[in-house]
């Protein structure tokens, strides 16, 4: 699962906590669920639930944030025995319950491993891993393990570790999330599909539609009850938030501790051919049909679809 961003969603006026599916919830015997670059910020819930049975292991989160949600960063239940579960680079920050839970503890139970992590500000200490190496705690109270830093790190941005360079062979510990999970035209478990490329991922694509979807009143009620049954008591405004007028999906996340978003993330002078709706510089067939089709009705510009075809032609 590259890429995926939850945020701010409103429970309405259900309790919080780690009772909450949050960011992600891969239920009872779910098993090699990998999480790449994935992004889980202000919501009432826990961040990453990976598992619920005895059943999961190999649900590995890698390189993704979990910042400001009530209830722990991920959680994870006991699994096999001879499995393993990894925390790679994951940074959790501000949450109610702690950076990593584990529930339903047994005799027997997986090994977990979290390692070239940031844990900055957690309600509670780690629970359940089995091997902390190379993290980075703040306050120091919550430290675990060996090779660890315990000083500020003086977080700017969730999305882009502090760290020189400190972990495990040299990497960074933490997340930082500026480039895109996987090569163009890879489905899941072919050849490259989790593979880091050189491509940015920001400014995100699509996010002036996804924000007017977002940010879409015409027509909205507000709901008397919540799922439970109980008087739905917090108003859930549309366009608070990425949604809010003149915010940005990419400006909301980089802005989010205060710090301006650098040029090079918030980089809106770039501009991308009409017929290049994924915005990744790059026309696909899909696109092009899209656009031409767009053309026959009078809603493209002929100029533009000869400079379409020569780029689809070219490759680029």
């Amino acid at each position: 699962m590259p890429k995926c961003i939850t945020l701010d969603y409103n429970s309405g006026g259900v309790s919080s906590g780690s009772g909450l599916a949050g960011g992600s919830n891969t239920p009872h015997g779910a098993k090699n669920i990998k999480y790449y670059g994935n992004i889980v910020l202000n919501i009432p819930a826990t961040g990453f639930e990976l598992h619920e049975s005895s059943l999961g292991y190999g649900n590995d989160i890698i390189n993704s944030v979990a910042w400001d949600v009530s209830g722990c960063g991920a959680t994870f239940s006991d699994g096999d025995p001879a499995k393993t579960i990894l925390f790679n680079q994951f940074t959790a920050g501000n949450t109610g319950n702690g950076g990593i839970c584990e529930f339903g503890k047994t005799l027997i139970d997986l090994i977990a491993t979290a390692k070239n992590s940031i844990f900055y500000n957690n309600g509670r200490i780690n629970r359940g891993i089995d091997i902390n190496d190379y993290n980075w705690y703040y306050p120091a109270s919550l430290t675990q393990g060996t090779n660890t830093l315990t000083t500020n790190p003086g977080i700017q941005y969730i999305t882009r570790s502090p760290d020189s360079g400190t972990g495990e062979n040299g990497v960074k510990r933490g997340a930082t999330i500026e480039k895109r999970y996987g090569v163009d035209g890879t489905p899941w478990d072919e050849s490259g599909y989790d593979q880091l490329t050189n491509n940015s991922l920001w400014p995100w694509p699509n996010e002036q539609r996804i924000h007017d979807d977002a940010a879409e009143v015409d027509g909205f009620s507000y709901p008397t009850t919540d799922w439970a049954g109980g008087p739905y008591t917090v108003v859930n405004d549309p366009q608070r938030g990425f949604a809010a007028i003149g915010q940005t999906l990419t400006r909301y996340i980089w802005e989010y501790l205060g710090n301006p978003c650098p040029d090079e993330i918030c980089n809106y002078a770039q501009t991308f051919h009409p017929a290049d709706t994924n915005q990744n510089n790059r026309i696909e067939m899909k696109e092009l049909i899209g656009f031409i089709g767009k053309w026959r009705a009078g809603q493209g510009a002929f100029t533009d679809l000869m400079s379409a075809l020569n780029r689809w032609f070219s490759g680029l």
